[in-house]
């Protein structure tokens, strides 16, 4: 069993900002390869990567990536401590400026707290075939059937509950909301908007371990009001 924890602040490329939605894309990366039998024998573990294994092909910057921090930890603590704390910003800094992903930011970092970006991370980065334009639902449980097949772990995921709310925001409370402003922002002029708070649970059991993994975000409701209409929103699997 992995341990879970919370969000810390990071820096990368002189950006700063809280590493929620980075650090469980990590952990879910940790779930997926880790070696059960080294995991309860020594607390840490090795990837466990299948080599030409057509399921999960690991984008060539990840293999990298893994080379450079090649152990996954049993322990929340010590993603708390000097060298996880590195391991964060670093991936962090390995995740941001991709174009596939959403970010809060409009310095294509911190990234936004939804489920396009966790199957644009097994589509892009572990290389499942997946079809973005098909339900959200159908993807993550083929996501889960990739993982259990190409691990032989025990695995469920699926989206447990999902709740959309409309409501007026203020524009004062939007831009204190806001991680970096982007320059369109201040022109917006009304006294409030609409904007959709969304909470999204995904049910998420490996060998009998059960974890939530709870996703919120908030954004306007008009897309096109701002050019990023992301935010904020929290990321945390427990």
């Amino acid at each position: 069993m992995l341990e879970t924890t919370e969000c810390i602040p990071i820096k990368t490329r002189d950006r700063e900002f809280t590493d929620c939605m980075e650090f469980s894309l990590l952990r879910f990366l940790h779930f997926i390869f880790y070696s059960t039998t080294e995991i309860e024998n020594h607390g840490f573990s090795k990837y466990a990567i299948l080599p030409d294994n057509p399921l999960i092909q690991i984008h060539p910057d990840l293999s990298v990536w893994i080379e450079e921090h090649p152990l996954i930890y049993q322990s929340a603590s010590y993603y708390h401590q000097k060298e996880g704390i590195k391991e964060r910003n670093d991936w962090a800094h390995f995740i941001s400026d991709r174009p596939y992903f959403d970010y809060y930011r409009t310095d294509s970092s911190e990234l936004f707290t939804n489920l396009h970006n966790i199957i644009i991370f097994c589509k892009e980065l572990l290389g499942m075939n997946l079809k973005l334009q098909d339900d959200e639902n159908e993807n993550i449980q083929l996501i889960a059937k990739y993982i259990q097949d190409y691990t032989k772990k025990n695995i469920q995921l699926y989206i447990d509950y999902e709740e959309n709310c409309k409501t007026n925001m203020s524009i004062e409370k939007i831009k204190s909301l806001i991680s970096k402003p982007q320059p369109d922002i201040q022109l917006l002029d009304k006294p409030s908007y609409s904007v959709i708070s969304k909470r999204t649970i995904l049910f998420f059991s490996i060998n009998s371990h059960i974890y939530d993994w709870n996703l919120h975000e908030v954004y306007f409701t008009n897309q096109n009001i701002v050019s990023n209409h992301f935010i904020t929103g929290h990321s945390v699997i427990i």
